[in-house]
């Protein structure tokens, strides 16, 4: 392993102890602290491994996605068929404008801006002029005369994200372009669409990437461009397909057809990437499987155990020589050869011994087998009584606490398990019949004035007359009832205390997996949680102490109230003995109370433990949230109150074997950036959550993101529309 980690270039920590395990350099304690450490190291190793894995393989559908939308685009080309899907709302809005048109019998037709360009005459500058007008390109143009008609469509059509140019202004205009200016690549067809593309590109000059800087407005072939003097670079990978030109299908096919190749090419990259950090994973998890518990002072104890052999045999030749003339040699010979013959019959019994643990070795691994079996078909019954609870719950519940009285009554009395339902109702039979038996020689041991009615329905007067006699042995049965209301009380106190710190445990330890997961966010900001339990000397910090008391007492194998060595233990006994008169106060003061709500604040473990979230970024570190509330922006407060609620959300959901994990939030992304919304919906969707929520803003990059959008507009205060429901592949 250490080897692995060095070829890996993972620094090891204690190296040196774990390098020294067979020397006497460290004590045990050290090298099982070392060997723990490193135990460790190698599950957070694991840990990033199956992080990075799971991101390859979001990557992987990623990529397959886009396949899918390249090769469908290849095959929309092949079918000489211009490539308009991207683009759903200008298609619908140019066809509502379109049957305005009919319906008013107006010979014009409204089209898309590229649809007039016959060719470039630069192929060259494709690519840039293409990206650079980008959505412009399909805006849509009328006859300026029919503008307003179109206007009018656009203001009460469900499409109104989608452009309509003002033709009727723009006819108006003198527009004198600049002789080097990018437009004069384009040939256009038409009047109006060669006035557009003059507006919107006859200020541009065309020029190197050298020169771009020399002009307030200036493209290169290269995609740089300066407009009003802001300069950037154009994302030539961002344009889906080409619609300049007649040519452009041929050109989209291309196109698409390199894209589909690189993604391919990606896709394999990927594939290899997962397969290699599986190996690392699973090699990862079965050396974890050699780690176990070992004498780490064993190589010591061989030296000194070959020392007294040596010793020992040094002695035995001396006392051979002093002994050749002593008479109780003789002695000592018989004695040498009974001793021989024992270990004889003690080799014999080894070796018997040896063949026995093979068997039970055997049995061992069979035994596995059927608990395999028999856990798989527990988990098969188990949603079976899932699916019971869910149509029979009164039914469920009074079985379960009629067992829970069985289980409690060391499995004695009513309420197990019914093994032969046939069997059970003779069983009954009989017992009617022994009843009816029994109340019949009590009766003959009665005078006839006393006697009583027999049958089951009369079991009712004989209780009545026992309670009778029971009245007479009464200081019997309080003292029964002190002992086992003292027993029912213990039983409380020990299970509800330490259930609950069970399950503050329990949130610490899901805390620590949440913060594991929050380190690998990409916030400017660092996030995550700390959780502390109460100090402020109120009853949930000394049931928790109480708590606390009772696990050391469970772990060294003594019950509360027994005497300790004080050398092992954390609570006196003077201590526990507090601790014991303090937990009985406040449980005789819960059950006095008789308050459910205040109950049910003692059983919540939630109470028990004070939680914050720690800030880090460049000014901060590990700042309190609370205390910063008032001088965070927006962002910096909508951010980690978001991973506040999705953590909370996190720790129900992981807690459940069949959770739907669905969440309903209300604008969650208002005050953050483009670039932390990415971030967050990321983690939303390594969570596995099913988001809801509903975005006025941002709604191009969010929508990307989602499975399904639907668009709705309130019309009225009392109304409102919903339009065309987008679902996305795999969806």
């Amino acid at each position: 392993m250490i080897n692995w980690f060095y070829e890996k270039k993972i620094d090891i920590n204690n190296q040196s102890i774990l390098s020294s395990l067979t020397t006497t350099e460290y004590t045990a304690v050290q090298k099982a602290n070392g060997i723990d450490v490193f135990l460790v190291q190698i599950r957070n190793v694991r840990d990033d491994l199956l992080a990075t894995i799971t991101r390859l393989q979001d990557d992987i559908k990623k990529n397959q996605s886009m396949q899918v939308q390249q090769q469908r685009l290849i095959d929309d080309c092949n079918a000489k068929k211009t490539t308009f899907s991207e683009i759903p709302d200008y298609v619908a809005l140019k066809d509502e404008i379109n049957k305005e048109f009919a319906k008013r019998h107006i010979s014009s037709e409204a089209k898309f801006a590229c649809e007039y360009v016959i060719a470039l005459k630069d192929e060259g500058w494709r690519d840039a002029i293409e990206s650079y007008l980008g959505k412009r390109r399909y805006t849509i143009l009328v006859d300026p005369e029919y503008h307003d008609i179109a206007d009018d469509v656009l203001n009460t059509s469900p499409h109104r994200y989608a452009h309509l140019f003002n033709t009727k202004l723009l006819m108006k205009k003198e527009l004198a372009p600049e002789e080097d200016s990018v437009v004069r690549y384009i040939e256009v067809k038409n009047s109006v669409a060669k006035q557009y593309f003059e507006y919107q590109l006859g200020r541009m000059h065309a020029v190197t990437k050298e020169q771009v800087r020399n002009f307030e407005s200036a493209i290169s072939k290269e995609g740089r461009v300066s407009v009003a003097m802001d300069s950037y670079f154009l994302q030539f990978d961002r344009m889906r397909f080409y619609c300049l030109g007649q040519e452009t299908i041929e050109l989209n096919r291309i196109h698409a057809e390199k894209r589909l190749q690189a993604l391919v090419s990606e896709a394999e990259t990927l594939r290899e990437q997962v397969h290699e950090q599986k190996q690392k994973k699973e090699y990862l998890e079965t050396s974890q499987g050699y780690f176990g518990s070992y004498n780490y002072d064993a190589c010591q104890m061989y030296k000194d155990i070959l020392l007294k052999c040596e010793a020992a045999s040094n002695e035995l030749e001396h006392l051979k020589q002093a002994q050749q003339n002593n008479m109780e040699y003789l002695e000592m010979n018989q004695l040498y050869t009974k001793y021989k013959g024992e270990l004889e019959a003690n080799d014999k019994e080894r070796g018997k011994v040896q063949e026995s643990q093979v068997k039970m070795k055997t049995q061992l691994a069979v035994n596995q087998e059927k608990k395999e079996v028999k856990t798989a078909e527990l988990e098969k019954y188990n949603g079976i009584m899932n699916e019971y609870q869910i149509q029979n719950y009164d039914v469920y519940k009074r079985a379960i606490e009629s067992y829970n009285k069985y289980v409690f009554n060391d499995k004695t009395g009513t309420g197990g398990t019914l093994k032969d339902r046939d069997r059970s109702e003779r069983a009954l039979r009989e017992v009617e019949k022994n009843l009816t038996s029994t109340q019949s020689a009590y009766n003959a041991r009665r005078n006839a004035e006393s006697w009583l009615p027999t049958g089951d329905d009369q079991r009712f007067a004989y209780g009545t007359r026992k309670t009778q006699i029971w009245m007479d042995d009464l200081q019997e049965i309080k003292e029964k009832l002190r002992e086992q209301t003292r027993r029912y009380e213990e039983i409380f106190k020990n299970e509800f205390v330490l259930t609950v710190l069970k399950s503050c445990e329990s949130a610490k330890d899901d805390l620590k997996l949440i913060n594991a997961e929050l380190s690998r966010l990409k916030f400017k900001s660092k996030y995550e949680f700390e959780v502390k339990y109460v100090k402020d000397g109120s009853d949930y910090e000394k049931i928790l102490e109480y708590a606390k008391y009772l696990k050391e007492r469970e772990d060294l194998g003594t019950a509360s109230g027994q005497m300790t060595l004080s050398a092992l233990t954390t609570f006196t006994d003077d201590k526990g003995m507090e601790l014991e008169k303090e937990i009985h106060r406040i449980i005789n003061r819960i059950i006095d109370s008789n308050d459910k709500d205040q109950i049910e604040d003692y059983a919540d473990y939630r109470n028990y433990m004070i939680y914050e979230i720690l800030l880090t970024n460049d000014v901060l570190n590990k700042a309190k949230l609370s205390k910063q509330s008032g001088f965070n922006s927006g962002a910096e407060v909508q951010i980690p109150y978001m991973l506040i609620l999705l953590s909370a959300l996190l720790m129900i959901y992981n807690d459940k074997l069949n959770s739907t994990r669905l969440v309903f939030i209300d604008e969650p992304f208002a005050k953050m950036d483009p670039s932390n919304v990415k971030i967050m919906l990321d983690f939303m969707r390594k969570q596995k959550l099913q988001m809801i929520f509903c975005a006025p803003d941002k709604t191009e990059l969010i929508g990307n993101e989602c499975d399904v959008i639907l668009p709705v507009l309130r019309t009225r205060s009392d109304l409102m529309e919903i339009g065309i429901i987008e679902m996305h592949e795999g969806v």
